[in-house]
């Protein structure tokens, strides 16, 4: 049985634009372009004017103890100044206004962070940007911006959005935020803005993009994260984004940590995961992850797998199949799941041949002939039914498995595990009856085994096994 390492995946939302064309010297964290209209030397977004230039009074007067807000004219300059930096691709000065400059003014706030959103949105993120961000302190940086303006659901989502992009395929940038402490930080957010759906749908694409990482894995299940997406999943039930970004979080944070798996289903993960994929039939989105989810929390678990086949897993994941029966990605993912779930696990086994997935599986490995992953997987759910019987060996051939398991051996020679799990299933199909034999004879049986022999003939149990089923299918 397998399951499916953690990746990043690619969200909904595209990535910031590329850098400003006006770096500050060394490479660093840049100054912000001075608004459109104002003296040189003016920066945008600076509370206060650059050297040699007035600051902008305050706008009661400035008497003591009275509240200072930045005037209109200010206002209107800085603006202008966010719209030039927008309009140049600056993520970085727009953030370094966003830090520096703008605490006291929620109309320079809300703007900044509709540029930025506009990058996080709207282009695709240059390396060089990354790089730029990255080196410069901007992790940093938007940790700051988030604790500065926690009580922003605006702010968190952009921020959350922004660290989904750094983050994505980037192992270094992963590892760093783990290191600053930026998981908590999501997962204080989270709390935050319990009701509030767009930050939970970001901060758990943001988690989910930091799962490659085993240790960020570790922090995330120390740090409550699983806790608070399962919580976003039922609060939030017709989200898709919460629900399929949750499935594929769930999916990732357990590959190869038992805590986590267990802090899973403690917290509802695997009825939260079944709850979607129940809810969200023709979303072809929240099946990809809620099958991979259930995949690889069954993985040598077994456990799970009776608690997935109780839930109701089994029946989910055919649903699956049969809506998406094009989808080779949903395909494989549920066919993979099946067998995590359902072999070595007689009521699970017994519950596929219930549900007919014997034929759904074999319509699987018919549409996607050349997807190996399929054939794999399939052959050994296969082998598992036929070996519960005589009943279900039948059942297998019945529903032309003889001839998809043979087409499945010539397509994939060279592949040991399938061919062993195939030689398994005819011997047990040739056991049953003369009716059996005649099928695999008449399916070329003979001669596909015996070229698989000569292929792995350094396979001493393999090859034994082998000769005894052809002495099978030749005796009568």
């Amino acid at each position: 049985m397998d399951a499916l390492s953690p990746t990043a995946v690619h969200g909904t939302a595209a990535s910031p634009a590329g850098p400003s064309k006006n770096p500050a010297g060394g490479g660093g964290l840049h100054a912000a372009p001075p608004p459109v209209g104002a003296a040189p030397g003016a920066a945008a977004g600076a509370p206060g004017a650059a050297a040699g230039a007035a600051a902008p009074p305050p706008a009661d007067g400035g008497g003591k103890g009275a509240k200072r807000e930045p005037s209109k004219v200010y206002v209107d300059a800085s603006l202008r100044g966010i719209d030039n930096m927008r309009e140049l691709g600056d993520v970085v000065g727009l953030l370094i206004a966003l830090r520096d400059g703008l605490a006291g003014s929620g109309d320079l706030i809300a703007q900044a962070v509709g540029a930025i959103e506009a990058h996080v949105a709207g282009e695709r993120l240059r390396e060089s940007t990354r790089l730029q961000v990255v080196g410069s302190g901007g992790l940093e940086l938007v940790f700051n911006v988030m604790l500065r303006h926690g009580t922003e659901a605006n702010v968190q989502q952009v921020a959350c959005l922004l660290l989904v992009k750094l983050a994505r395929k980037a192992a270094d940038v992963q590892a760093k935020i783990g290191e600053l402490k930026g998981i908590q930080l999501l997962v204080h957010s989270m709390l935050q803005h319990k009701t509030v759906e767009a930050v939970q749908a970001a901060a758990i694409e943001a988690l989910l993009n930091l799962t490659p990482d085993p240790q960020n894995r570790c922090i995330i299940g120390q740090f409550f994260g699983i806790e608070v997406t399962v919580a976003a999943m039922k609060t939030f039930p017709e989200s898709v984004a919460v629900q399929s970004h949750g499935c594929a979080f769930l999916a990732n944070v357990g590959y190869e940590n038992p805590d986590n798996k267990a802090s899973i289903v403690k917290a509802g993960g695997l009825k939260a995961t079944l709850r979607a994929m129940k809810r969200h039939r023709k979303v072809t989105i929240v099946h990809l992850w809620g099958a991979l989810a259930l995949r690889n929390l069954a993985l040598d678990h077994e456990a799970n797998k009776a608690t997935i086949g109780a839930l109701g897993g089994i029946k989910a994941l055919i649903g699956a199949m049969l809506t998406f029966k094009d989808d080779c990605s949903v395909q494989e993912q549920s066919c993979a799941a099946l067998r995590n779930i359902a072999v070595g696990n007689e009521e699970n086994e017994r519950q596929v041949s219930e549900l007919r997935g014997v034929e759904v599986v074999l319509r699987a490995m018919r549409r996607f002939r050349g997807v190996r992953a399929i054939h794999e997987n399939a052959v050994e759910l296969l082998r598992a039914m036929a070996l519960l019987d005589d009943w279900h060996a039948t059942q297998v051939m019945s529903a032309g498995g003889i001839e998809a398991v043979l087409s499945s051996m010539i397509e994939y020679r060279a592949v040991f595990a399938l061919q062993a799990a195939a030689i398994d299933l005819v011997f047990e199909v040739a056991h049953t009856g003369e009716t059996a034999k005649e099928r695999i004879t008449a399916a070329g049986g003979v001669e596909t085994i015996s070229s698989t022999l000569k292929a792995h003939i350094l396979q001493k149990d393999f090859v034994e096994k082998g000769v005894a089923a052809l002495r099978v299918i030749r005796s009568g």
